[in-house]
């Protein structure tokens, strides 16, 4: 009976892997298009999507506005002269604001002046759509200078990369400016003759497609799995063969490897909906993503749909969600999604939970792309769990309430310094979100220049550990996985434990030290508690020699008080949070400066603080910690330091108790 029922079992799970793969990957794309039935428009909407999208903007006054705030903006870019001059080119970094500038000039007017033409049928919008996207074809290149030659051949590659790459004739602002001409392309294909049509065409063909056609194995992004850049470029490149086809047929390859090049990076969204570069990442490639995406499920009747791609369609929203505050990487806090991809997400998978989030944290974009992916019908859900381990990147979040900012909300990461790209050399480290603001902070985003993602990054205050809330011994900081040239090493560690409850939540890091060069710092586990709803527990042991230097660093959010033992941090709004130090060692707090200056010619020189806990152990292991919680009265602190014991229990066992808000607290680890 027992081996019938594993039998039964086995085949219900190979029918379901069947499937999946069929849903994935039903065949060729070129059998379900035929370029010679393509009627423009197609790619984002048809005639029938128009006639739908005009009707609910008669219906609903949200979108009514919406509209006429885009036909606003149409008719200025209308009434704009025609008196562009394209820039000279400048060898340094500086021609990045000017180019970019001078695209943009010609992208967004070119893009709206289009959806115009659509929506009203006036010639006017197509003419001057098309100027603009003339003045587009007339750069002879779409690339950013500081992603030519020879400044990103010095850029250490992310994972899924070999070093020996060349060729960099298409990166992400090529693949921008490929989307959206191709939109122009499909929606002003009807106004243009022959010639027009030519040029638009030829411009996508000559800068875009022929470029990687055939020729990805050179393009370092084309592998890059884990990075932002693999599933825009492939995107870029695939839309516009999209829009292509009717002329060129035989480009239903590079739809095809494009769509796959997507897939792929899809296939590394975490478990838990995580993305190693970061939140702000995550967004940009999956919003970029959207557009193509959307042609190939339209071209192919929904058999090829990445809307509904497991890791995408099961947890879209949940990393961001979750991790508002945390600007880890080279990302930002904040809500991340714009409002019509994640309305597109919603309509495809139904998730009540992206709903909600949608409804609670973002706002409404106003774009045309708010008209085309319209809000859907679908109830929102607040989500059951309000704290959750990304087990895949290896993040955690813990909060007793999305919205109440009067509770704490801790964000934590370990995590195997393997994204040289946007990944920051921040193993063990946390942030403490309270009314809104990270008292336990970091510095804030870098601003990009020539040298932040070669070997340099590792020197810049943003992305070295010296830059994060960690533990240092005798000035060792963490080390990356990959420089250029160099092997790839397993550099970093897990969180090892994760646990949650109505009372509770905690986090256990151990083996930290593999995130070092391991001379100084022998081991370090780091345990995390959230005591809800607003105190948080920090326990660090760490393993050196005896005499060595360690320094456990904290960067405040906010102005920074020294008290004779601890200290406060008050936010720009006056709300105040204590950090209370302890350690079974003697220590002492320097109060210190970071000098942050970026290369170029428009940075300003700033300082950025930091406090650190400095002590000189006597042992070979040494208890190190804090208590933050929200601040009241120095007789309250000082009574709750007074109450504070570190005991040793069996083996390794460390037992930290206090006294707080009138009660015993002790916590094991």
């Amino acid at each position: 009976m027992k081996s019938k029922a594993l039998l039964i079992l086995a085949w219900i799970m190979l029918f379901a892997a069947s499937n999946i793969t069929a849903q994935k990957n039903p065949g060729n794309i070129s059998d379900y298009i035929n370029p010679e039935e393509l009627k423009h428009p197609y790619l984002l909407f048809d005639q029938e999507g128009k006639e739908q999208m005009l009707e609910a903007i008669e219906k609903n006054q949200e979108l009514a506005e919406i509209y006429e705030k885009q036909i606003l903006a149409a008719d200025r870019y209308l009434r704009m002269p025609k008196d562009y001059k394209m820039p000279d080119r400048k060898p340094d970094d500086e021609y990045y604001g000017i180019l970019r500038a001078y695209q943009y000039d010609h992208l967004g007017p070119a893009r709206s002046l289009a959806f115009a033409y659509q929506m009203t049928g006036n010639p006017a919008y197509a003419e001057k759509a098309f100027f603009h996207a003339e003045m587009l074809c007339k750069i002879d290149a779409w690339n950013y200078v500081f992603h030519q030659f020879p400044h990103i051949y010095r850029r250490v590659w992310p994972y899924g990369v070999d070093d020996d790459k060349v060729v960099f004739s298409y990166d992400i602002q090529t693949a921008r400016i490929s989307t959206h001409l191709a939109l122009v392309y499909d929606w002003i294909y009807d106004y243009m003759d022959k010639g027009q049509r030519d040029r638009i065409r030829s411009a996508l063909l000559e800068k875009s497609i022929l470029p990687v056609r055939g020729n990805l194995d050179y393009f370092w992004w084309s592998d890059a799995v884990r990075c932002n850049w693999s599933a825009v470029c492939h995107s870029g490149a695939g839309i516009a063969s999209l829009a292509l086809l009717r002329e060129d047929p035989q480009l239903i390859d590079v739809v095809e490897s494009s769509y796959k090049g997507v897939s792929n990076v899809m296939d590394e969204i975490g478990i838990d909906g995580g993305w190693i570069e970061g939140r702000g990442y995550w967004d940009y490639m999956v919003s970029h993503s959207t557009w193509f995406m959307e042609a190939v499920n339209r071209s192919t009747d929904g058999a090829f749909n990445l809307f509904l791609h497991p890791r995408l369609a099961n947890n879209l929203v949940d990393f961001v969600m979750y991790t508002l505050p945390a600007d880890f990487c080279d990302g930002g806090k904040g809500p991340e999604g714009e409002s019509w991809m994640v309305n597109k997400i919603i309509a495809e998978t139904g998730q009540q939970t992206a709903a909600w989030y949608r409804d609670t944290f973002l706002e409404l974009d106003e774009s045309i792309y708010d008209l085309i992916f319209r809000k859907p019908d679908v109830e929102s859900k607040k989500p059951d769990l309000k704290s959750k381990h990304f087990r895949t990147i290896h993040w955690a979040a813990m909060q007793t309430s999305f919205t109440d900012e009067n509770t704490v909300t801790v964000v934590c990461k370990a995590g195997k310094n393997d994204d040289p790209h946007h990944g920051h050399l921040d193993c063990g480290q946390f942030i403490v979100n309270y009314k809104d603001n990270n008292f336990i902070s970091e510095p804030a985003k870098a601003e990009y220049d020539l040298y932040y993602f070669a070997k340099e990054r590792w020197d810049y205050l943003q992305a070295s550990s010296e830059g994060h809330n960690v533990v240092s011994v005798n000035g060792e900081h963490q080390i990356p996985a990959k420089i250029k040239n160099k092997p790839w090493r397993n550099v970093g560690t897990d969180i090892d434990e994760f646990y949650t409850s109505d009372k509770q939540d905690y986090v256990v890091m151990k083996n930290l030290e593999k995130a070092y060069p391991a001379k100084e710092m022998t081991s370090w586990e780091r345990k995390i508690v959230l005591d809800k709803p607003n105190l948080t527990v920090v326990i660090d042991k760490i393993g050196s020699e005896k005499n060595a230097e360690i320094r456990s660093r904290i960067h405040p959010g906010g102005t920074l008080e020294m008290k004779r033992n601890y200290y406060i941090i008050t936010s720009d709004k006056g709300d105040v949070m204590a950090v209370v130090p302890f350690s079974d060692q003697q220590f002492t707090l320097e109060k210190r400066r970071h000098p942050s200056l970026r290369t170029h010619t428009w940075s300003r020189f700033q300082w950025i603080p930091y406090i650190d806990t400095y002590t000189k152990t006597k042992n070979n292991r040494t208890t190190m910690g804090y208590l933050i919680f929200p601040y009241t009265s120095e007789e309250e602190t000082g009574g709750i330091i007074n109450s504070i014991q570190i005991q040793s229990g069996s083996g390794e066992e460390i037992n930290v108790s206090f006294s707080f808000s009138g009660e015993k607290n002790e916590i094991s680890f």
